[in-house]
């Protein structure tokens, strides 16, 4: 062959026709561009078609006195090529051993007995790396359908791992760091749970070690996790979804054998999760162990609705739990924490109730409120008001009046201590936004005051305490 021009699986006898066995002649083309320690590495082609092979297909380095790496496996596209593995009876249907400047595009892994693709780093002693998967799709594995021993530098992208027997993408408990994780979809992973057979028993993304690395607008959807997140340090997840799991959208733990998590969210939303009822939140679960840090930051969530009733947003569990929530764009059931976790919700906007409708003297609950940390739902905190007798950006001068309040619920009752008010607070006529504050059962009450009634708008920010808005 010539050093530099693809070669074709085709031209070392492969047939594509699904029923032929392909292996030989799949290896031969790819081993055909290993060279020599100053040229190696070339594109194999695979044209369209199903290749039916009876063991691993291997891009392997690791017998080479020099490396083998910048070989590209490219198919003619993921529902074009197939490379069926379900005539072999044991390991991976592509491996990359000690892969280095490698990548796999335009194809699908069929039928493997483990995993659909794994990097392989030979005992933990010689990483991946700068490996590229683009437009792959893995299902049907025995075991992960992207599985990762120790690697760097890589990226994963437009990927699809659905129906595998574990997780989806699966980054193992060795050392990844630099990975870039974009635009892929994790789908249906693990076996369906014999106990509820219509929810699935393993992650859409699993990572037990990662540092420096980033999801970028993945979709995990009707796993038992979207993401299952151990001992990640300085990983961050931007604009990612999570749909129809059976447990928690984002689940991130810490336990005894796993590094501290120290995580940051932007933008990720989760709808309709812990399907199973199993009390894991619809969108962000952090859990530790034996007091080990599980740090996680969620800016700006979303957290649309779920049809199992009960189920918080935003759950933090057990002592080293953390979770703070910058700007949450919208939840619907809120946060707890328990055993000792905790939550910090930071609201640099205020919460805005519209339009509430006030008969004289007759009271109406603002919004509910509950502890940010694991212990009870016992709170309090400095709270600040505003009451507007108008619509939020209405023209012209709108009546304000401003309350600071000290707010507290615990074993002495639930009490409210009014610092100081300002505007119209007189109710001198009904159009005044005026009214005093009680705490009932954790929500926050106003009754008008005098002849206050009528439609009224306000706006409520936290200035501190241990406690979240509902």
């Amino acid at each position: 062959m010539i050093a530099g021009v693809p070669v074709n699986v085709k031209d070392f006898g492969a047939t594509g026709n699904g029923s032929t066995d392909d292996t030989d002649s799949i290896q031969d083309s790819i081993d055909s561009t290993y060279g020599n320690d100053t040229s190696t590495g070339d594109t194999v082609d695979v044209p369209r078609g199903v290749y039916k092979t009876s063991a691993t297909l291997e891009i392997n380095n690791s017998a080479q006195t020099f490396d083998v790496d910048n070989i590209t496996l490219q198919g003619a596209g993921r529902q074009s090529t197939i490379i069926d593995s379900s005539a072999s009876t044991s390991g991976p249907g592509i491996e990359l051993v000690h892969s280095i400047f490698n990548n796999i595009s335009d194809l699908s892994v069929l039928n493997a007995t483990t995993s659909g693709i794994n990097v392989e780093s030979l005992a933990n002693t010689s990483p991946g790396q700068r490996t590229n998967f683009e437009r792959v799709q893995v299902k049907n594995s025995g075991t992960e359908g992207f599985a990762f021993e120790r690697s760097y530098l890589c990226k994963m992208s437009q990927c699809n791992s659905e129906q595998n027997a574990q997780n989806g993408f699966y980054h193992n408990f060795e050392v990844h760091t630099s990975w870039m994780i974009d635009n892929n979809y994790g789908r249906k992973n693990g076996t369906p749970d014999p106990a509820a057979p219509t929810f699935h028993t393993y992650a859409g993304f699993r990572s037990d070690y990662n540092v420096y690395s980033a999801y970028v607008a993945n979709a995990a959807d009707e796993n038992r996790y979207g993401y299952h997140i151990l001992g990640n340090r300085g990983v961050s997840f931007v604009s990612n979804g999570a749909e129809f799991n059976a447990r928690s959208g984002f689940f991130f733990e810490s336990a005894s054998g796993y590094e501290a998590n120290w995580v940051t969210g932007m933008g990720n939303l989760a709808v309709n999760n812990n399907k199973q009822d199993s009390g894991f939140a619809n969108h962000t679960h952090v859990k530790a162990a034996n007091i080990t840090t599980n740090f996680i930051v969620q800016k700006q969530p979303v957290s649309l609705a779920t049809t199992t009733a009960g189920t918080y947003d935003f759950i933090a569990t057990g002592r080293g739990a953390k979770l703070v929530l910058e700007d949450p764009l919208m939840q619907n059931s809120g946060a707890r924490a328990f055993d000792s976790g905790f939550i910090q919700t930071n609201y640099t906007a205020p919460k805005l109730i519209y339009s509430e409708t006030f008969t004289a003297s007759t009271a109406r609950t603002l919004t509910a409120l509950a502890s940010s940390l694991g212990t009870g739902n016992d709170f309090s905190g400095e709270l600040l008001i505003t009451a507007y007798n108008s619509a939020f950006g209405t023209a012209g001068t709108i009546g304000t009046a401003t309350y600071k309040l000290l707010i507290s619920k615990s074993l002495a009752g639930e009490q409210v201590v009014e610092i100081a008010r300002l505007g119209l607070v007189t109710g001198a006529s009904s159009s005044h936004p005026s009214f005093s504050f009680t705490l009932s059962s954790g929500n926050l009450v106003a009754t008008p005051t005098n002849t206050t009634a009528g439609n009224f708008w306000f706006a409520l920010e936290k200035i501190g305490g241990n406690f979240i808005f509902e």
